[in-house]
């Protein structure tokens, strides 16, 4: 018997058990993002007034998921998206103002530091710009796609990055993972 397959694909099924909510306060349509880094969640939230600081809040990651602390973040004003590196110890903020992602990390003062980590290439579309994901693969690298561009970049912890096209049958990426 013969068989002319060019490819295969894989369809494993992942079954989640929500056992616990976070309940956060406010309008859900200003959350932008969740990551996980060590033992806390951060949960990325757009103020609905765009002058007004971001906050990423932070909870435990065990149940009953108690509210830490909130982080302002004042230089930050079109968030979409959050990341976290375990590797670096940091996480990352896509900044459609600025059009760069923002690399944060925790200081010995329990303060945290922002650097503009790097600049990417969003695009103005209908007066809004298009929105950014980030995830992080398992050896630290960041993937990052946006929803008008063709194209997947993929940024090693010193910033360095390499770009990988799209197949022309993707449209409007929304986000990209590791597998």
């Amino acid at each position: 018997m013969r068989i002319d397959h060019s490819s295969i694909s894989v369809v494993c099924p992942i079954f989640i058990i929500f056992s616990e909510l976070i309940h956060i306060q406010g309008h859900l349509e200003s959350i932008r993002g969740v990551t996980k880094l060590r033992n806390k969640i951060y949960v990325l939230k757009k103020h609905r007034y765009a002058l007004l600081n971001t906050v990423i809040l932070v909870f435990e990651d065990r149940t009953p998921f108690r509210h830490l602390k909130n982080i302002k973040i004042k230089r930050v004003k079109s968030v979409f998206d959050i990341g976290s590196n375990e590797k670096e110890n940091c996480f990352y903020v896509a900044d459609g103002h600025e059009r760069c992602v923002w690399k944060i990390t925790k200081g010995a003062d329990d303060k945290y530091n922002m650097i503009k980590w790097v600049t990417t290439d969003y695009v103005l579309r209908q007066n809004t710009l298009s929105g950014c994901a980030i995830s992080v693969s398992s050896v630290g690298n960041s993937l990052v796609v946006c929803k008008f561009l063709t194209n997947l970049k993929i940024y090693r912890s010193d910033a360095e990055h390499r770009s990988i096209k799209l197949p022309r049958s993707t449209k409007y990426p929304v986000h990209a993972v590791e597998t």
